[in-house]
């Protein structure tokens, strides 16, 4: 089967690397080259940067409307999006002999919208999965081939549940191409009023809010880890939160350092409290707490100091 493939981000990769091990993927559209890291060197999404080393014609158009001639040349069976980002033009949608189908990370109608893991493991789920849908002009409105169930552990972070959606989203995909063609597969329509959104994260989500409680505020850190990870300061320094527990605590001013050993730390919440297992300061490497007290941390944290001074974060 011909197949046009739109994606840009890490996630859209393993699947764009199994299409082109089983089809003809005629060319990929991915997020032009944007500038990245702490020297801002133009460098390709890894979605683009795949589609290079294996050879597949790449477009990075800024705007997808600039290529619609360039892919209507020939004819294709399917297109598929992952992780793109972008408004797919009309035209292109209507364009495939066989169909459109976009794979969104979870059970739709839930968590329509730009970070469905994230917001997964933020609001508690016990389970998500991954639904393959016939793309319509509205964001992941239209009607559902087929889902992919996958249960989310009491520990799970975002890095491990994107794994085990990785794990069984390719071959999925196949196996439902597969059905469509062979078997004529026909979607079934979403319960408008069963919607949920997962909105894109924002720069200001980041910063942890001790007034909330320590158990929501654990669920927060997993859905952040390993990035962008949850960030507070200490004596002025940004400390990234990167694992932590949930541990019973009385009243105390949020943010506050109630317990300070060689191998604990315990942060008042506005419900009990979070006792860290990991962290990142600034410039460093991420460690366990324990590594942390016993190194860096053993002048910055101490019993009674309120984490969270309010600076900007916006250089690290």
């Amino acid at each position: 089967m011909r197949i046009v493939f739109m994606g840009s981000s890490p996630f859209a990769v393993p699947f764009l690397e199994t299409l082109v091990a089983h089809h003809d993927v005629t060319c990929v559209v991915t997020a032009p080259d944007r500038p990245r890291g702490r020297g801002k060197k133009m460098l390709p999404c890894p979605a683009a940067e795949k589609a290079r080393a294996l050879g597949v014609t790449t477009l990075c158009p800024e705007d997808p409307a600039e290529i619609v001639a360039d892919i209507l040349r020939e004819p294709f069976d399917f297109l598929v999006t992952v992780a793109y980002g972008k408004k797919v033009p009309s035209v292109l949608l209507q364009a495939p002999l066989q169909e459109s189908l976009n794979v969104h990370a979870s059970l739709l109608p839930s968590l329509r919208g730009a970070a469905p893991i994230t917001r997964a493991i933020e609001r508690g789920h016990k389970e998500t999965g991954l639904s393959i849908m016939r793309m319509v002009a509205r964001m992941d409105a239209g009607p559902v081939f087929a889902q992919k169930r996958v249960a989310i552990a009491a520990d799970e972070t975002k890095a491990s549940l994107t794994e085990k959606l990785l794990a069984v989203g390719p071959g999925f995909l196949l196996e439902i191409m597969e059905r469509i063609v062979e078997e004529g597969l026909e979607p079934l329509m979403q319960d408008e009023s069963a919607v949920t959104w997962a909105k894109k994260v924002t720069r200001e989500e980041e910063e942890i809010d001790f007034s909330l409680p320590a158990a929501e505020l654990e669920r927060k850190i997993r859905a952040f880890a390993p990035t962008p990870g949850l960030r507070t300061t200490v004596r002025g320094k940004l400390l990234k939160i990167l694992a932590a527990d949930c541990v019973t605590h009385g009243p105390a001013a949020a943010g506050t350092i109630v317990k300070r050993t060689n191998k604990e730390a315990h942060v008042a919440c506005g419900e009990d409290a979070l006792s860290l297992r990991r962290v990142q300061l600034s410039g460093k490497k991420p460690v366990d707490i324990v590594a942390f007290l016993n190194g860096a941390g053993r002048t910055l944290f101490e019993e009674g100091l309120v984490l969270g001074e309010k600076r900007r974060f916006d250089s690290d």
